[in-house]
């Protein structure tokens, strides 16, 4: 009986880029969250009300691995969720929930833009 022997091309590639996706991935992800970071933090400054300056100043951003924070430091402006929620005697300011949804659809870019590119990179 006949038969077919069909090769197919870069298949060995393909699996040595599988075999070393997992460093890319994290890199790559890693990558992704110290650039949302970075690129919140001056949207949350810009957002924080300004009567003093302290809450403008005093906004951290800080990535670690897959974990990324961008807030008011505390420690310095403890009353910055008094500010942001709100007391019997002052308005809220949610600038916190501005800036999330200001960054929202940015940051969801970066990470797509980050799959794709990981994907990209285990595919050829």
């Amino acid at each position: 009986m006949p038969g077919v022997v069909i090769k197919i091309q870069g298949l060995n590639k393909l699996r040595g880029n599988f075999e070393a996706s997992p460093r890319l991935i994290d890199g790559a992800l890693k990558r992704a969250v110290k650039t949302s970071v970075n690129f919140i933090r001056p949207i949350m400054r810009k957002e924080s009300p300004v009567d003093t300056g302290a809450l403008r100043r005093n906004t951290y951003a800080m990535a670690k691995g897959f974990y990324g924070e961008v807030a008011p430091n505390l420690e310095v402006t403890p009353y910055a969720l008094f500010v942001h929620e709100g007391t019997r005697f002052i308005k809220p300011n949610p600038f916190i929930i501005r800036t999330g949804k200001l960054v929202e659809a940015p940051v969801q870019k970066i990470f797509a833009n980050t799959l794709n590119r990981i994907v990209k990179k285990i595919a050829i």
